[in-house]
């Protein structure tokens, strides 16, 4: 199976993004100064974890990133950051009130609608 090249795709983008004064301004001068907006890449046993907590299996590719990069600090103007493993979650864990707001009130229960 064909990989995604990651590190390739992350340091241009990084380099990129410590160019933009904007993103700068909001990033700690540790950061700025080693040049790297990742994190140490995940190992194996923080993504079992949490391919367990999830109860799902993780994408090929997603998980070549987390074992590239666990997380991201900052992505640009618009996502703020891409969550490590440990801050990993389902959509209706963390914004079960749009998911209610978009049912019009009614509680999503995991199953298709009728």
């Amino acid at each position: 199976m064909t990989t995604f090249n990651w590190k390739e795709l992350m340091t241009q983008w990084n380099q990129e993004l410590l160019q933009d004064e904007e993103i700068r301004a909001q990033l700690p001068p540790e950061v700025i100064a080693s040049g790297w907006l990742g994190y140490p890449g995940a190992r194996e046993e923080q993504l079992s974890q949490l391919e367990e907590r999830l109860g799902a299996i993780l994408p090929p590719s997603y998980r070549d990133f987390l074992k590239f990069t666990n997380g991201w600090r900052n992505t640009g103007h618009f996502i703020p950051a891409i969550w490590s493993t440990e801050e990993v979650e389902w959509f209706a864990v963390r914004n079960q009130d749009t998911i209610d707001a978009w049912l019009g009130g009614e509680r999503y229960d995991g199953r298709e609608p009728d």
